[in-house]
This record gives C-alpha cells, structure tokens and sequence, in this order.
C-alpha cells in the first residue's frame, strides 16, 4: 500500500492516515496473521485473533464512527537462545525460562476523526529469570520487585504508542509519541494465557517526557519485537516484510517526508516546534 504525499503539508497531524485507511490496513494486518500457521505468536493469541477479525469487520457498518481494541493482547513467547555481541560475549535476557511480549490498545473513530489511538508493549519475565550478571546480584542491584524466591511474573518493561491530536489549547505534546512506564491495565497484561497471574509492576505517575516517536501499529511493533530477539521468526519471511512495509509506507513515510521538508526550510526553529500540539514547543 502506498501513500500520495502532498506538498502542502503544513503540521505533522496532516500525514497521518485517514481512519478509513487505517482501518482498512489493519484489518488487512489481522488477517495476514491469522492465516499465518506456525508464526511468532502464542497458540492463545492465534485463538484470540478471530475476536480482532471480528471486530474489525463490524466496523464496515459505520466507516466514521468505529472502534477496536486488542484485548486479549497479542502475545509473542521470547524463548531463551544463544545469542552473543561482535566481541563474542553471550547476551541473553533470560536464563531458562521464557519471557513475553505482549502488544495491545485501542483505536477509536468519531465523525471520521481519530479521538483515540494508543498502542503499547509490554515484557514479561519471571522474576528469577532475568538474566542478569554475577556482579549485579551480588551487589543487589537488582529491581525492588525481583527475588529468588518468589516466582510471580512482572512487567520488565512497558512502552507506549500515542496519536494525540488535541487542540492548541492542550498541554503541549508530541502530535505521535513514545512514552515509558506510565499505567498499565489489565486489559494491556493478559494473565489467562501464560498463567502469569500477579504480576508486579512498578509504576509511576509521570507522564513526561513524551518523546516523538513516529506514528506505530501493531504490526510495526510485532516486527520490532521478531527482529531483536533470536528465538522469534516470522512464519514466512518474504510476505511478513511485505505486510510491515505496507504499515510503514501508510504511518511513516508521510512522516518522515514532513520532517525532511521541515530541515529543508531555510529558517526554521527546533524541529520539536513542529512536531508538538499546544504552546509549549511553539
């Protein structure tokens, strides 16, 4: 899928998709990976997969007002695997057992127009498994939530995808944004399928900073997971690439066409006055 972008665009919310686009490619994405056997997903979310497909096919009925939300998440098993740096020193997040990625969030259309999209990822590990050198333990430089004794899962690490498109009344933020930490919900951390029930995290009020981050999708993030880690693959490599490229020609490309036309500009202020809604960076 390839995107036309004008010349005259003149704020970053203008290269985002329209809803309708966005729809459709994200149902176009849930079908490829429901079809996928063997892919990198849990058996338990390609079960879950059906309720998204679901989903996404009533929302034909009303193109301007609609919303899906990835809940059950999707969740990807992060096996342990030999996995070494250029120096030959063995990295491994964990030592036996596995950990989790879990992509979630929502995406919600009013009068054809985003009022929400928000996408996380979490990892999940067990406590006792996070792979982590002698010298650390030793020195107890280890999370306050982690012990040898209790083996709950905890969420390692949480990372947010936001569109905000509010008015430039609003405290200033990046028009598309990546938050760390912040609230997680039950809806993001899906306990039935693993058994990683109780689980811990350690969260945190604040908000800030937001740090502009191009627009993501589930795809996107699903691919960034397959990429670092080596115990994931993708089921069939040529058309996973193809369905990914098609994410980032739709989100990312207006994107980047706009900061490249920003820094082409002769005089400019900093690049995040562009890229803010609000008074704060303008």
């Amino acid at each position: 899928m390839s995107s036309d972008i004008p010349g005259d665009r003149t704020t970053v919310a203008e290269c985002l998709p329209s809803p309708e686009e966005f729809g459709e490619q994200l149902q176009s994405a849930v079908n490829y990976l429901q079809g996928q056997e063997g892919s990198a997903l849990s058996h338990q979310t390609e079960d879950s997969l059906s309720i998204h497909r679901s989903n996404l096919s009533r929302k034909e009925f009303s193109r301007d007002n609609w919303k899906v939300e990835l809940s059950p998440p999707l969740e990807v098993p992060l096996e342990p695997a030999d996995e070494r740096d250029r120096t030959g020193i063995e990295r491994t997040d964990f030592e036996n057992a596995k950990g989790y990625a879990q992509i979630g969030g929502i995406v919600r259309v009013e009068d054809g127009q985003f009022v929400e999209y928000s996408f996380s990822l979490c990892i999940l590990s067990q406590e006792a498994e996070e792979n982590r050198s002698e010298s650390k333990v030793d020195d107890e430089e280890i999370p306050c939530c982690w012990s040898e004794t209790d083996r709950k899962w905890r969420v390692a690490r949480r990372f947010h995808f936001d569109i905000d498109t509010g008015s430039s009344g609003d405290e200033g933020k990046p028009v598309s944004h990546m938050q760390v930490g912040g609230e997680v919900s039950d809806k993001e951390v899906y306990s039935d399928y693993s058994g990683n029930t109780d689980y811990h995290y350690c969260d945190s009020p604040l908000d800030k900073p937001r740090v502009p981050y191009p627009p993501t999708d589930p795809i996107i993030l699903l691919n960034m997971v397959i990429c670092q880690y080596p115990g994931v693959q993708s089921a069939d490599q040529d058309s996973w690439e193809g369905v990914v490229v098609d994410s980032e020609e739709l989100l990312r490309e207006p994107y980047h066409e706009f900061v490249q036309s920003v820094y082409r500009e002769s005089s400019r202020g900093p690049l995040a006055g562009h890229l803010f809604n609000g008074s704060t960076c303008d």
